[in-house]
Formats: C-alpha cells, sequence, structure tokens
C-alpha cells in the first residue's frame, strides 16, 4: 500500500494482540529480508512469538507484546521471558516487539522495536 496512509492508518486500528506477531513476521520478512519468518505464538510456544533465520543464516527468536491499556508496562517478568527462549532454542539474538510507549532496561543482545498503534 505504498502512499496510501489512510488505508495504513485503518489498517493498523484494526490490528489486535492475535494480528500483531503476524505484522512483524511480515516486518522481519519483508523489510529485514528474513527468512522463515513463522508465527508459533500459543501455548507451548517456549516464551516466543516468532521464529526466523536473518540473511546471514542467524536464529532469531520474537516474544510479542499487545497491552489493550496503555497505562501499563512490560516488567521484569516479560523481558525475562525472551532471555529464558534465547537459551532454550541456543540463538543469540531476540527481537522483544512492543506496540505500546515504553522504555526498557534489558540485558545485553536483545533489540526493542516499539511501535506505536494509532
Amino acid at each position: 500500500m505504498p502512499d496510501r496512509l489512510k488505508s495504513k492508518l485503518k489498517y493498523l486500528e484494526s490490528i489486535d494482540e492475535n494480528d500483531f506477531p503476524y505484522l512483524i513476521a511480515d516486518i522481519l520478512a519483508h523489510h529485514y529480508s528474513h527468512q522463515n519468518a513463522k508465527v508459533v505464538d500459543g501455548p507451548g510456544d517456549g516464551k516466543r512469538d516468532i521464529f526466523s533465520v536473518t540473511p546471514k543464516g542467524d536464529k532469531v527468536i520474537s516474544q510479542c507484546k499487545y497491552h489493550y491499556d496503555f497505562s501499563k508496562t512490560c516488567g521484569s517478568s516479560e523481558t525475562d521471558e525472551i532471555v529464558l527462549a534465547l537459551n532454550n532454542f541456543g540463538c543469540n539474538t531476540g527481537f522483544f516487539v512492543l506496540q505500546e510507549n515504553s522504555l526498557l532496561r534489558v540485558r545485553e543482545n536483545i533489540l526493542i522495536i516499539t511501535f506505536n498503534l494509532i
């Protein structure tokens, strides 16, 4: 949807907690050229929502957090999930993806991407 701002905003307004990991997987695949971006969100996901592979072949674990209440923030128990997933799946790189306004103190090797959905 290039240059269709109204269409993009309408789409972003419709995103919910179920759609959010799929949006992030698409961004990883199309913008960052990740391969095999798979959403594995749900029971038994091993504390990961998305698994992907970088163009260099590095495995990446992504954890997505969607909060309806923008006054809530992500705490250390939520950020610890990505560390557990990295250890469990032998990955060195992880993304902790938020749709809220948050600044987090996070461990090394974890990139935080913050999205503000209108």
